[in-house]
């Protein structure tokens, strides 16, 4: 079995992300797990899930990087 190694800090380098915790700092519901994707920005990181930007100021949770499996080739 691989080794989770879930983090608090934001992730600074481009790819997909599990984040687990609340997207809007509101403590009083229950944390979600939401798949995101990071990209790098001209400015520094954008982080996107369901479509939308996540505010990082608000966000409060943990991070593991996504390992998506090998794709079958369809070519």
């Amino acid at each position: 079995m691989i080794e989770q190694k879930w983090t608090k800090g934001l992730p600074i380098t481009p790819g997909s992300y599990w984040f687990y915790g609340w997207r809007f700092g509101d403590k009083e519901s229950k944390p979600e797990l939401s798949y995101v994707e990071v990209w790098k920005v001209q400015n520094g990181f954008a982080y996107v899930l369901r479509g939308h930007f996540l505010d990082e100021r608000k966000a409060i949770g943990m991070w593991l990087k996504c390992e998506l499996p090998q794709l079958p080739n369809y070519g």
